[in-house]
């Protein structure tokens, strides 16, 4: 059976990312802090684990990296939650299905400066599942599960994702809302 699932979830993954490449792309760069471009290579492999990230930073010194050595720890483990939240977003606009996202005690209360950013991190994920899905047609709100058993972060969570209505315009990518 965990045969089966792992099989099942690797090729539901290529799949998506074959399909939807650039949109995921697009949506990492959203969560850019310093104007950085995301490019997966080596999708056309059938073998997941051939899959990779490229990241190119764009300022005076301007070079391409990988997560792994351009991340700290937290912000190693911020790129796989968002890089779940982009693949989780195309595909349940791609499928149809809505399906909540579950983040299972990832963050707690020392990884963030203050609430502040985790409660403007919550909003950013929120306002770009409504601009990558909703605006195009998908009509189903965004379920988040986080898991946490730290009150911080449940309460910044709570926050952000209660602060953002549909009709709101703050353009939080441009005003450096999100540093």
């Amino acid at each position: 059976m965990c045969g089966l699932i792992g099989n099942f979830s690797v090729e539901l993954v290529s799949d998506c990312i074959m399909q939807k490449s650039s949109d995921i792309e697009d949506i990492m760069s959203m969560f850019s802090s310093h104007n950085e471009k995301y490019k997966f290579i080596n999708i056309e492999k059938n073998n997941i684990k051939d899959l990779e990230m490229q990241i190119s930073v764009e300022n005076e010194r301007g070079f391409v990296t990988s997560p792994l050595e351009y991340f700290n720890t937290f912000r190693y483990r911020l790129y796989f939650v968002t890089l779940k939240l982009a693949l989780s977003f195309k595909w349940m606009e791609h499928t149809g299905i809505a399906a909540p996202v579950v983040i299972d005690d990832v963050f707690n209360a020392s990884d963030f400066d203050n609430s502040v950013k985790l409660e403007s991190y919550i909003y950013l994920v929120k306002k770009i599942f409504v601009h990558a899905c909703i605006e195009k047609g998908f009509e189903k709100p965004l379920q988040l599960i986080i898991l946490t058993h730290d009150d911080m972060v449940y309460n910044s969570v709570k926050n952000g994702f209660n602060s953002y209505h549909a009709d709101d315009n703050r353009d939080i990518m441009s005003e450096g809302y999100y540093p």
